[in-house]
């Protein structure tokens, strides 16, 4: 009986921990004759990972990172909408994507914090304490 509620509550706590902790991303909006700027740091939704995308808009370069969803890293339309989508929102500016040039999704120079692998591993490790104790 002990045990059950020991562990109820180390389940607990450790769940509380494991959703505390969110993915955080470098958000930047910039453009090669800096007519767009924006930077700042976002807590990403469930299901979003950091990416950046360079893309060319009438022979002027761009760039926009932040938090985004998933199919962002492989659907080339949901990438535009992001893109065009994020510089409206943020900048109040209407640009059409024409090329994305690069995608990159998340790695150590776009986040700020533990990466997701890394949480679960340390929520992992937290439960088999729980459940050996």
């Amino acid at each position: 009986m002990f045990y059950c509620s020991y562990f109820s509550i180390c389940l607990i706590l450790t769940a509380m921990i494991h959703t505390s902790t969110s993915l955080k991303c470098y958000s930047s909006i910039g453009s090669s004759d800096e007519s767009l700027k924006y930077n700042d740091v976002q807590t990403c939704n469930e299901g979003h990972t950091c990416v950046r995308t360079e893309f060319i808009d009438n022979e002027k370069s761009y760039w926009v990172s932040g938090c985004a969803p998933l199919k962002f890293c492989y659907n080339d339309l949901i990438a535009n909408e992001y893109i065009e989508t994020t510089i409206q929102t943020y900048l109040q500016k209407s640009i059409k994507v024409w090329r994305i040039n690069k995608k990159n999704c998340c790695d150590k120079s776009l986040c700020n914090s533990t990466s997701r692998s890394a949480i679960n591993i340390y929520f992992l490790v937290l439960m088999i304490i729980c459940i050996s104790n």
